[in-house]
C-alpha cells in the first residue's frame, strides 16, 4: 500500500476558500445553497444536517446522509449549474470528505453491493470510482480508466472518514484521483493517487461534468453514507504550496489497513 502520499488532499481539510471560482458545501447550519440549483436543499429522502463524522474543527458539525434501505439502492446528484465554476475550458478540482457506514448501526452489513462517486452522469463519466464489496471477499476500490478499471491500493472501510479529490482536465480529457484515509481531525493515515485516468462518453460533450453523482445498490442488507465538505472550484493550488499544510501531520502518518467485511 502506498504510504502518506498527502500533497493532493490537504487543501480539501486546510484551504477551502470561497470565490467566484469555488463553490462549497459544508451542510453546516445557515449554509447559503442557492449555487447549487434545483434539488439541492434538503432533497427528497437524503437528509440535510444529518449526523455529523468528523471534528467540528474541520467543519464537522453536520453532513449529508442517505441510505439503501428502500429498495436496497440509493443515488442523488449535486449539480453546479448557477456556481461559475469552468468545468469546460479549465482544470477543476471537485474533493468531499465521506464515511460508510452498516445500516442500521451495529448490523452485519450487506452480502453484496457497490457505491460509485461519479463526477458526470449515469453512462456518462467524467471521472468515477467504485467500491465493490462480497462477505468472505476482499473489498475492492477501482478508478475508471477510459473503459478499463484500474484498482486503487487503499481501503475504503466502513466506519472511517476519507477524502476524495478529483482533478479534471476537460481539454485533456484526462482526470487524477486520490483518495486518503483520514482520522476524524483530518489527518492523514494512508493515501494512493491515480493520474492520467481517461475519461469516457459523451460527458465533457454533452456538458455533464462538473457534477457529483453518488450511487449505491445492496444486497441482502444495507449501508449509509455520509458526506461532508463537498467543494468544486478552478482554484489549484501548486502541490508544493498544499504540502505545507500538513507537515506536522505526516510526521504521524502511520500505516493502517482495514477491510469491509
Amino acid at each position: 500500500m502506498r504510504f502518506c502520499k498527502t500533497y493532493c488532499v490537504l487543501t480539501l481539510l486546510f484551504a477551502i476558500s470561497a470565490s467566484a471560482q469555488t463553490l462549497v458545501q459544508t451542510f453546516d447550519a445557515g449554509e447559503d445553497t442557492s449555487n447549487w440549483g434545483a434539488g439541492w436543499v434538503a432533497p427528497g429522502g437524503f437528509t440535510l444536517n444529518g449526523p455529523g463524522f468528523m471534528d467540528p474543527s474541520i467543519g464537522g458539525n453536520n453532513a449529508g446522509f442517505r441510505t439503501t434501505e428502500i429498495d436496497q439502492q440509493t443515488s442523488r446528484d449535486f449539480r453546479n449549474n448557477t456556481a461559475g465554476v469552468n468545468v469546460q475550458s479549465a482544470a477543476y478540482e471537485v474533493s468531499l470528505l465521506l464515511q460508510m457506514n452498516f445500516y442500521p448501526p451495529g448490523s452485519s452489513g450487506p452480502a453484496s453491493g457497490v457505491f460509485d462517486i461519479i463526477d458526470g452522469t449515469f453512462g456518462e463519466n467524467a471521472t468515477n470510482i467504485r467500491l465493490s464489496y462480497n462477505v468472505g471477499v476482499p473489498t475492492v476500490l477501482e478508478a475508471l480508466d477510459g473503459a478499463n478499471w484500474r484498482l486503487l491500493d487503499v481501503d475504503l472501510a466502513v466506519g472511517v472518514p476519507y477524502s476524495i479529490q478529483y482533478i479534471v482536465n476537460p481539454m485533456t480529457a484526462t482526470y487524477s484521483v486520490t483518495v486518503a484515509q483520514l482520522n476524524t481531525l483530518g489527518v492523514v493515515q494512508d493515501s494512493v493517487m491515480l493520474t492520467g485516468l481517461a475519461i469516457t462518453g459523451n460527458a465533457l460533450n454533452n456538458h455533464n461534468n462538473g457534477q457529483l453523482l453518488f450511487y449505491a445498490n445492496t444486497s441482502a442488507g444495507f449501508i449509509s453514507f455520509q458526506t461532508d465538505n463537498i467543494r468544486v472550484t478552478n482554484n489549484i493550488p501548486e502541490p508544493a504550496s498544499a504540502a505545507l499544510f500538513l507537515v506536522a501531520g505526516a510526521l504521524v502518518c502511520f500505516r493502517r489497513r482495514s477491510t469491509v467485511r
